[in-house]
């Protein structure tokens, strides 16, 4: 079993209802649990003014899922939940990202793990931070809470 933590965010629709849809779908998954659940944090998507705000909501789960697998999965309960592709930076109805999956580092044209701006993103690591404090990035070897700090202090 590995220790993962993911992101889910919406900024279009009944965000909160896509937020606790995802949720739900995630620890009805075979091969997942999900074990911790930040509260909801409001934020602009850095650089993307013209858009509403996302609601996002972090989590820990359990999962005997390879992180690619989980990946596909987080694809698969986004579309359930109705979200319609409008570009890379576009809206959606629901976004499940992999931010952490336990101390593995894996860069692919398809998944890059651990995310490859949690570490300067405060949106990401904000409700990260309430639920993993001490997750420790796989690349940079400090935790969420140190690279939290980190970003606040720039």
């Amino acid at each position: 079993m590995s220790r993962a933590h993911l992101l889910l965010g919406s900024n279009v629709g009944n965000r909160q209802a896509a937020i606790s849809g995802m949720i739900r779908a995630l620890n009805e998954s075979a091969g997942v649990t999900v074990l911790r659940v930040s509260s909801n944090h409001e934020a602009g998507r850095e650089g993307m003014a013209d858009q509403p705000k996302y609601l996002n909501t972090a989590l820990a789960v359990e999962t005997s899922l390879e992180a690619e697998d989980l990946a596909a999965l987080c694809k698969s309960i986004e579309e359930r939940l109705g979200r319609v592709y409008r570009g890379q930076w576009g809206p959606r109805e629901a976004e499940i990202v992999v931010l952490l999956f336990g101390d593995r580092v894996l860069d692919s044209p398809d998944l890059n793990i651990p995310h490859p701006e949690a570490h300067m993103r405060r949106y990401m690591l904000d409700p990260l931070s309430e639920i993993a404090p001490d997750a420790v990035h796989p690349v940079f070897g400090r935790t969420v809470a140190e690279l939290l700090w980190e970003l606040l202090r720039q």
